[in-house]
This record gives C-alpha cells, structure tokens and sequence, in this order.
C-alpha cells in the first residue's frame, strides 16, 4: 500500500511541474491538494497541512475563490477525521469570511446547505432552518444561476420541517419540491407522478387521510410505466405505510407483500429490500394478532440481516431485539431472553469497540437503540417470570450500563492523546482513527471486504494496545462499560440493600414502574413491579436513579 502512495506522489510531482511550467494555477491547485490527501493517508498530518494551506496561499494569489473554498473543505475534513478542533475551527471561520466576500452564487448556495446540513445533525434545528432560509432566498433571487437549485432548496427546508414535525410547513414546501420537479419532466414520463410519494408520507404523519390517499392515486398513475421492479415496489411500500399509518393493517400487509412479489421476480431473497420487507410483514402481522407468523418473519430477518452486514452490525443487533419482542408475544419466553441477552452482550461489544473513535454526533445517535433496548428487557423479564435468575442479572447490566452511558461525559480521546501522548503516539492516534472509519465504510459491504476488515482490525488493536500502554487515559473511556452486577453488588456494605429504579412505557397502561433489588447475600438481582399500591412506589421517579437502604429491610 505504501508503494501505491508512493507512486501516486511520483506522479502527482511531475503533473506539479507540467501545470506550474503552463501556468495553469487551477490544476496547480488541485494537484497540490492530491498530494495533501496522499499525505494524509500515510498519515503525515503535519505535511499534509503544511501542502494544503500551500495550495490555498496560490489560489487565494491568483484569485481563484472557488478553489479556496474547495482547499478549505479539504482542511476541515482533515481537522474532523483526526479530531483537531482547532483546525476545524479556523477552516470553519475561514470558509464563512471567504463566503460572505465572495460573490460567487455556487458557492454561496451549496455552502448555506453545508452549513445548514452540519446543524441539522447537532439537533440545532433554528440554526439550520435559518442557513436553508438563506439558500432559499439565493435560489429565488435574480441571479438565474442554475447552481442555485429551487428544488433543492425546498426539498432541505421539507425535511427539515418533517424532522421537526412541522408538518404544515413540510407539506407546503413538499408541494413546492413537487412543482419544481414536474416542470421538468414531460407528463408522459415514467417517474413523473413519483414526488407525490413524499408528499403522502407528510400527509401520513399529519394523520390526514384524506389528502394522504390522493397523493397515493397520483403515484399510481406511474403503475403501468415502471418497468424495473424496485422502482414498481416503492409504490407498494409507500402506500403500505400509509396504510399502516391509518390502522389499516390488512391493507398494508397485502401491499407489503405485493411488494415483495415485485421484487421475486427479478430479485433473490438476500436482495436488501427484500430483507427490510420481512421486517416490515413481521411488524404488520404483529399488528393483526398474527404473532406466529409475525416470529416467523423476524427470524428470517434476522437470519438474513447477519448474512447481510455481519455479526457485529447495528442492523444485527436491532434484528435480534425485534425477534426477542416478537418471540414474546408468541410464548416463547425463553428464546426471547436468549436473544435479549445476546443483543445486549453485543451491543456492549460494538459499544466499547467504536464509543473511542465516535464523534459526538455519532455518540448521540447510538443512544436511541441503547436506549431502546434497555428499557424493553426489564418489562420483558416481568413478563416472562424471570424476577431472579441469570436473565434478570443481564436485564440489570444492561440498566446499568445505559444509565453509565448517559450519565457518562464526553471525552475526547484527541486531546488525551495530545495531552499524554508523544509525537510517536499522536500518529498512531491519527492512524487509528483512519482505521476505524475505513473499516466501518467496509462493513457497509461485508462480503466483499471480510478478509480486508480481519486484517485491518488486527492491526487497529495493536495500534490500540500500544496507546493503552503509553497513554493511562485512552483505555479508561470506556471504562464505565465494565461496570455491571456483580460490580455494584461488591460496593455494597454487608448491612446495605440497593433499590435501583427504572420507568418504562406500556402501551396499553402508559408508564410503569419496576425496582431492582439487589443484596450482597443474593446469586441474581431481584426485579419487582412496582404496582400503585406498593409501599416502594413512593420512591420511583424518573428523576430518581437509585436509593440504598443501610438496614436491611424486611422482605416485599
């Protein structure tokens, strides 16, 4: 690999000196930038700052605004992918003072979605609305630069609008995106019809059906021109969730599996979207009281979701907590706790192997399924009759260790590598980090980089190792994840019995609440529903994380 790079500098130099001899300064640009990138894959960052603030110097000479902007990006992609904020923060400052200067409408409009779209996924939804507002305004101006997409400008302010469930405003920017999109399309055009697809979605989440259902009859005037089957099966399966959406559930599943029908007749079974319909037939028929063959679609999911993108996956993890809760409401506790504790065990897993490289975005992302899974075990055990045995002491683990994740603050592993580190440690930091993201960007395709992702996760956990050992702190940030039963029950006093709450939402009887008990003296933690009358429901809240009582008290 490092030959390739290598040879890729060779040739990058020579292209140099061609355009420098031309005084083609553009190329000049991008060549140095080529390098800048080679650079940085070798992991020779202080280089490779050092070559892209050079190109940016010529083309800010030279007066090539664009290619400044371009070489700016270049510089912040770098300072997010290593974790340097300082450099992140002067590219970011750089790049809205070369903007708001410029008067290059291109790079205005696709900078405010840039902008916007980086806040969007802080959960800063004001300040995104407010930078898509400005790409709206640019794009209806008098410039008349086709860069400055109407359509896209509206269909940034739709989503964002769905995100926030202003539905008013996303129906009204979706009928914009429609407008916009048919004025370019003949009528008799195959995808003409298609937009009404979101349209009805927004519609659905709005809970009007009536409107809803006639954008569903203008997506099917398409029906008849769709010759490829996955375009023929998003039909189905918009309307499915709509449907869905209005309790309709025979309907849905009738359009679900008409769907997949579609799609049989030119795709096999491991085909994705095929894959993401059994989930969708399961939880269908779960809606109709049809759990065995709600069960009987999970498994398959499962099964297929692991060919799919691995053991290790997110996607496997969800598959497995879908088929517990299924196995559940078919009667099949005890295959429903086996699955639980082994959706737990390797959420963990992925959890202490990713949380060090994760940014903080992608830390806030992985609550929701933390969270979700958490929550559903300790109602699951009640259900099943587990109150004290070895599934309950997983149910307690997995409490545990979600209210650590959340309590948990957020620390960067940049700075302690910068603060504890050598130069030394800071490259393999750096190298590690490009690890880590290259293997998730092949996890994407499990199957055909499996031995590439063996290889590269060998040598990222001897990069890892090797920081443990130099640098104290790097191996304690994910410390809080081995904290579990048998952990809490040690602290314990001889004399002390710890009561730890958790809330949960039933959807037949709304919140509920249940307590873990846990005595030194005890195999397994003891869980207890927590009725209205019972004497301990005075003290569950959900501000209320635990209470440890310091004489032992009688037995409930």
């Amino acid at each position: 690999m490092t030959q390739s790079y290598d040879e890729a500098l060779s040739s990058y130099e020579e292209a140099l000196n061609g355009f420098r001899d031309l005084g083609r300064v553009s190329e000049e640009v991008d060549v140095l930038s080529g390098i800048a990138s080679v650079k940085a894959h070798l992991c020779k960052f202080d280089e490779a700052k050092r070559v892209y603030y050079q190109a940016f110097v010529l083309a800010h000479q030279n007066g090539k605004v664009n290619k400044q902007m371009d070489v700016l990006r270049e510089l912040w992609s770098l300072g997010n992918s290593t974790g340097d904020m300082k450099l992140i923060r002067s590219a970011s400052a750089s790049m809205d003072s070369l903007v708001e200067k410029a008067g290059d409408v291109k790079m205005k409009f696709a900078y405010y979605h840039q902008k916007g779209d980086e806040a969007k996924s802080k959960g800063q939804y004001n300040l995104a609305e407010k930078w898509y507002i400005k790409g709206k305004e640019l794009a209806e101006g008098d410039n008349k630069d086709p860069a400055a997409s109407k359509h896209l400008a509206y269909n940034k302010l739709r989503n964002l609008y769905i995100a926030t469930g202003q539905y008013d405003d996303a129906i009204a920017y979706g009928r914009k995106v429609l407008e916009e999109y048919q004025k370019q399309m003949n009528p008799e055009e195959d995808a003409y019809y298609l937009p009404y697809s979101l349209v009805a979605d927004i519609y659905r989440l709005k809970g009007d059906k009536e409107n809803c259902f006639a954008c569903i009859d203008s997506l099917f005037k398409s029906e008849s021109r769709m010759k490829e089957p996955r375009e023929l099966c998003q039909m189905y399966m918009v309307r499915a969730r709509c449907h869905n959406g209005f309790k309709e559930y025979s309907a849905a599943l009738a359009d679900y599996k008409k769907a997949d029908e579609i799609l049989a007749s030119k795709y096999p079974q491991t085909e994705e979207n095929r894959i993401m319909l059994l989930a969708s037939m399961g939880g269908t028929e779960h809606r109709l009281d049809m759990y065995d063959e709600s069960e009987k679609h999970y498994q398959l999911y499962a099964d297929y979701t692991k060919q799919l993108y691995g053991e290790k996956s997110m996607e496997y993890i969800n598959a497995l907590m879908m088929l517990a809760n299924a196995e559940g409401f078919s009667k099949h506790l005890d295959a429903g706790c086996t699955h639980y504790t082994d959706a737990a065990f390797r959420l963990k897993e992925l959890m202490k192997e990713r949380i060090p490289m994760m940014s903080v975005e992608e830390r806030e992302s992985l609550w929701s399924p933390v969270s979700s899974l958490f929550t559903m075990m300790t109602p699951y055990a009640i259900e099943a009759n587990r109150y004290q045995d070895e599934f309950t002491a997983s149910c307690y683990d997995a409490l545990v260790m979600s209210k650590s994740f959340l309590l948990e603050s957020e620390r960067s592993l940049f700075d302690v590598v910068k603060k504890e580190g050598t130069d030394d440690d800071m490259k393999d930091y750096m190298l590690l980090t490009l690890m880590k993201n290259q293997i998730k960007e092949w996890e994407k395709e499990q199957a055909h980089y499996a031995d590439s992702i063996l290889s590269m996760s060998q040598r990222a956990d001897q990069l890892a190792a090797r920081l443990t050992e130099r640098c104290r702190s790097f191996d304690n940030i994910t410390r809080f994840m081995d904290i579990d039963y048998a952990t809490v029950k040690s602290a314990l006093k001889p004399n002390e019995v710890l009561l730890d709450f958790t809330d949960y939402v039933s959807e037949t009887m709304g919140r509920k609440y249940a307590a873990y008990i846990i005595n030194k003296s005890d195999e397994y933690p003891l869980v207890k529903y927590l009725s209205p009358k019972d004497r301990l429901i005075r003290w569950a809240s959900p501000d209320l994380i635990c209470i440890i009582i310091r004489t032992m008290p009688q037995r409930y």
